[in-house]
């Protein structure tokens, strides 16, 4: 019973399965997180913004959030640095980097931490798509690094970047 309501909800991708998530935005640009926050808390989130990654670890230092939506180029700490330390501590949620310059490495350092990555301008239906689904993964199948990347690619119909090797 629980695979079906888990295939039922893993196909549900309506901001529905968002309600009551808690979001942080990461971004330095003030117009992007207000934009975004208040898309997000139109839709039934509950979100909060930081205006760098210094900001960002200091509030999840004090709160629990279920998706952050981070910004790479900030000055400060990028937003790979950023949630590499997230990680480090062991406080890292389903994360999604935003970027204007997505090259092969960025990406390839995003999966590498279980994060999705998403360009900027970003149409906010694809960002839905995408935050939806790394929130199911969360509920029913653990953090997004070991979901089963290739039925959520699938699902968004993304072109699988390969993992850079070490």
């Amino acid at each position: 019973m629980r695979d079906e309501a888990t295939a039922r909800d893993l196909n549900d991708t309506s901001w529905g399965s968002c309600q009551g998530a808690r979001v942080l935005v990461v971004d330095d640009e003030d117009l992007v997180r207000t934009m975004l926050v208040k898309r997000l808390l139109r839709v039934g989130c509950r979100a909060t913004s930081a205006s760098s990654g210094s900001e960002a670890i200091d509030l999840l230092e004090r709160e629990s959030f279920d998706l952050l939506l981070v910004d790479h180029h900030m000055p400060g700490p990028t937003g790979l640095r950023t949630l590499r330390s997230l990680r480090a501590a062991h406080r890292m949620p389903a994360a999604i980097l935003m970027t204007g310059a997505a090259d092969l490495e960025i990406r390839a350092d995003a999966l590498s931490l279980g994060t999705h990555v998403i360009e900027k301008p970003f149409d906010f239906e694809a960002l839905r798509r995408v935050a939806v689904l790394l929130l199911l993964s969360r509920r029913f199948g653990g953090s997004p690094a070991n979901a089963d990347r290739a039925e959520l690619d699938a699902r968004l119909r993304l072109v699988p970047v390969p993992r850079r090797s070490r």
